[in-house]
């Protein structure tokens, strides 16, 4: 068989290879990933369905009872379990995601490894990939945090410098005022990508490679991204601009149902409630199926992106080429 740059990689790719190969690897295939894709939203929808199913029978019980305290016992203990529960599926949801780009790693490194074994493994890693993201979400918190109390300090300096509520403002104030204003939405938005490259595929050596910890794979990935920060930066924007066009017409779909819905009800305000909440289930609904179509590209792109780095980084490519 032919050795393309997908299958048999042996140089770092471009930032055009690493988008196009992951199309491609996505393309080819797409019946074995949508599975798992299916299961990973669902299993992140469980706790949603059981949160519904509780809110109903507290109801029922309070309307049988006619008490607004009715059900309230139920209620808080199937609120705990569904806290549990919502934990438990988000471990089973990040490991079935990770499923995905360990294959697709073991495609791109043309070593393919079989579904059942790459299952197994990270499925033993699912609460693993659960803390991996509780440190993605708290080093996310701070830096944002950070840069929140950057700009508030700036803010009130500025106000300041401008006299507060009283007096007149300079004109030349004003005008430095709006430049530093729009030189500080560019480093925010800056920073957003920098902060997105960085911690883009933290799970990814996880997923991956044996023997490490949730804090190591952060600190892995971190570290591999030294250097190629706006490499990485420019996958997600290409990605992100080439899938858009998914997400308009998935909006422009969610609304002409929401629409019927509406237009059908709108002589009788009473069941006005229940078509808001009928067209918010047609537009979740169509989200979740966007959901299901598109994670198993971004977790393929992830997995090229991750190739790329240590072919960078560690001559990962070089080594594969010498065995």
């Amino acid at each position: 068989m032919a050795q393309d740059s997908r299958s048999s990689p042996v140089e770092p790719l471009s930032v055009g290879n690493i988008v196009s190969s992951s199309f491609q690897l996505y393309r080819e295939k797409f019946n074995e990933y949508l599975p798992i894709a299916l299961a990973a939203v669902g299993w992140s929808l469980l706790p949603i369905l059981a949160l519904i199913v509780l809110g109903l029978i507290v109801a029922v019980i309070m309307g049988a009872s006619q008490q607004p305290t009715a059900g309230a016992g139920i209620g808080v203990l199937g609120f705990v379990a569904i806290i549990v529960l919502a934990v438990f599926s988000s471990a089973k949801s990040l490991a079935n995601s990770a499923l995905i780009t360990r294959l697709a790693f073991g495609e791109l490194t043309n070593e393919p490894e079989a579904l059942t074994e790459a299952r197994r493994f990270t499925n033993s890693r699912k609460w693993s990939f659960f803390a991996t993201q509780i440190w993605v979400g708290l080093i996310a918190a701070g830096l944002v945090l950070g840069m929140y109390l950057v700009a508030a300090v700036f803010g009130v300096a500025l106000f300041a410098a401008f006299g507060g509520f009283s007096g007149s403002p300079n004109s030349g104030l004003i005008v430095i005022g709006v430049l530093l204003s729009l030189l500080i939405m560019l480093v925010v938005v800056t920073a957003f990508f920098w902060l997105s490259a960085r911690l883009f595929g933290a799970e990814v050596p996880l997923a991956v490679e044996p023997q490490i910890l949730p804090l190591q794979s952060v600190k892995r990935f971190w570290s591999l991204t030294k250097g190629n920060i706006w490499r990485v930066s420019l996958v997600l924007l290409i990605t992100f601009a080439i899938t858009l066009p998914l997400y308009l017409i998935a909006q422009f779909i969610s609304i002409i149902p929401q629409g019927l819905v509406l237009g059908l009800i709108r002589d009788n305000p009473n069941a006005l409630a229940i078509g808001n909440a009928l067209s918010s289930l047609i537009s979740y609904a169509i989200g979740l199926l966007l959901s299901v179509v598109i994670l198993p590209l971004w977790q393929v792109i992830k997995a090229a992106v991750y190739y790329d780095l240590r072919t960078r980084q560690e001559g990962l490519g070089l080594n594969l080429r010498d065995r």
